[in-house]
């Protein structure tokens, strides 16, 4: 798997928010998105480095990923 971090726009409130997720990406090529996980790219960065150092699957991704967002 590889990790990646992109950004796009939400609108809450009629405020528009910048906001980070995650794209997931296996040996055949499929992807896999998770959107709006966080406001801090940083953290988010941080995080993806992480799960690409450990070559961490998605099956365990989501696992982690609950952890992260506990940890915000």
């Amino acid at each position: 798997m590889k990790y990646e971090v992109f950004s796009h726009k939400v609108t809450i409130e009629g405020e528009i928010i910048d906001t980070f997720g995650i794209v997931a990406t296996d040996q055949q090529g499929n992807t896999y998105t998770f959107d709006d996980i966080t406001t801090s790219r940083e953290y988010l960065e941080k995080f993806v480095a992480f799960l690409n150092e450990e070559n961490v699957s998605l099956k365990c991704f989501k696992i982690f990923l609950e952890l992260f967002i506990d940890s915000l």
